[in-house]
């Protein structure tokens, strides 16, 4: 047995080699109690992140082992966030001869002045099975972590069947949060320390910064690239709500179906983020904490994974708004599939006359079906497109005047097919734009095709 890690190792510095008492007959073993070279060197860098516990340690109380693992996570935070709770719920557990010391951490397990205990006089019962470490407290209450290292666990697993669960306990009869000042144990609910006065992050203002800020109770708990990702989905809801709301000739009164469907769709958000930030806050996030850096490729992952999962987000929007009748569809539409919206927002255009029948419809645009689509209805093909004065242009041939269609060009996933539409007069033709993916325009070219008199 030694009290400090051994000076003659030059991977750790000299400030966590002289105040890390620990048992290098564990520490540096497997769980068979053989040194392994491989574990001394993890442990070692290990240790350097947790070098602070130096001013929580008690007098004689040595480090077993120091392992990865993931926080206690409810399973509505891991079905609201994904697998990024993996991520944002990382954590440290440091086993002692007396305790563990459960350190939740950033994604890169850097320190965020978040630090604590698990005394094993507090314990009815604890198990490491497989990658989880099932603990449950005298007072009843019972705690899974996760995803503990794979290396760790053999070890772990024969510390605890060691460990002393009739020794010293606390007075809260579970795992507790010590002050990172003055090492105190914080009160439950209480946000500031009862011995030194420092100042935690508080539930009710991550509450009121998540419902008035978008984004708010990311940022507040210190989860930024969440809170761009909240704050982009959010204020998305908001223009969504906005514009529905705006009257217009075909909707005098505005969207309000559609207005209610994403106030839904927004309080859904909040809540989520009021239940995220409220059990971020249970971790006594300082006021004040160290500054945590981040290094350029981490940022860059970062943004790229903002990027995606925006992405599906706005797909996910784009795909509620087509199937509306928001915003234009990417397909061809039959007589069925048409929303009742475009059919009125054409009449009113002056593009179709009331009463007649729509059998494919196809618009170009991304926003508006006013800026361009194809129809064939009971007795003609038209094409339009909009000016930029606002106007619409359009073009038809009757249905008993189409003598061909021909592909003039053929499309692919980015690029509209091209076919036009002849009459008997050589002078007037139209041309068509029609997407090319799943068939769609041949589909609509056919149907065009079927009204020529043999």
């Amino acid at each position: 047995m030694v009290d400090t890690l051994s000076p003659d190792m030059p991977s750790a510095s000299p400030e966590v080699l002289d105040a890390l008492p620990f048992d290098a007959d564990t520490m540096f073993a497997d769980h068979a109690g053989v040194h392994k070279p491989r574990i001394e060197k993890k442990q070692r860098k290990l240790a350097e992140k947790v070098k602070f516990l130096k001013d929580f340690l008690e007098d004689g109380e040595q480090l077993l082992a120091i392992t990865t693992a993931v926080s206690p996570t409810s399973f509505l935070e891991q079905w609201t966030t994904g697998f990024i709770f993996v991520y944002i719920k990382r954590c440290m557990l440091v086993f002692t001869d007396r305790r563990i010391f459960h350190i939740p951490t950033t994604s890169s397990f850097d320190y965020r002045e978040s630090v604590a205990e698990v005394r094993y006089g507090d314990l009815e019962s604890i198990a490491q099975k497989g990658s989880r470490l099932k603990v449950a407290y005298k007072s009843g209450v019972k705690e899974l972590f996760l995803y503990v290292r794979r290396s760790e666990r053999k070890k772990i697993r024969a510390l605890l069947q060691a460990a002393d669960l009739h020794g010293s306990s606390g007075t809260a009869g579970n795992r507790v949060h010590l002050c990172p000042k003055c090492t105190q144990v914080l009160e439950a609910d209480r946000f500031d320390c009862p011995g030194c006065g420092k100042e935690f992050k508080s539930r009710a203002k991550a509450r009121n910064l998540s419902l008035w800020l978008p984004g708010g109770g990311y940022f507040y708990t210190g989860h930024p690239y969440l809170g761009v990702i909240d704050a982009v989905i959010e204020l998305l809801f908001l223009v969504i709500i906005i514009g529905s709301l705006i009257p217009t000739s075909i909707s005098p009164n505005g969207d309000l179906a559609l207005a209610a469907v994403f106030v839904v769709f927004l309080a859904i958000e909040k809540a989520i983020t009021v239940y995220h930030a409220n059990h971020f806050v249970k971790e006594y996030l300082p006021v004040e904490g160290v500054k945590i850096h981040r290094s350029p490729l981490r940022i860059a992952l970062g943004v790229v994974g903002m990027v995606l999962v925006l992405g599906f987000v706005g797909l996910g929007v784009l795909g509620v708004l087509m199937d509306t009748g928001y915003t234009p569809s990417e397909r061809v539409l039959s007589a069925q599939g048409i929303p009742d919206s475009h059919y009125e927002e054409l009449v009113a255009e002056g593009i179709l006359e009331k009463g007649e029948v729509i059998e494919y419809f196809f618009s170009e645009g991304i926003l508006s079906i006013k800026e361009g689509g194809s129809l064939l209805t009971n007795y003609r093909i038209i094409a339009y497109e909009g000016a930029d004065d606002g106007s619409i242009d359009y073009y038809s041939i009757a249905n008993d005047e189409i003598v061909s269609v021909t592909l003039i060009q053929e499309g692919d996933a980015r690029n509209y097919s091209v076919y036009q539409v002849s009459a008997a007069d050589e002078d007037n033709w139209i041309t068509l734009l029609l997407p090319h993916e799943y068939g769609d325009g041949e589909r609509f070219a056919n149907a065009v095709r079927a009204k020529i008199r043999q």
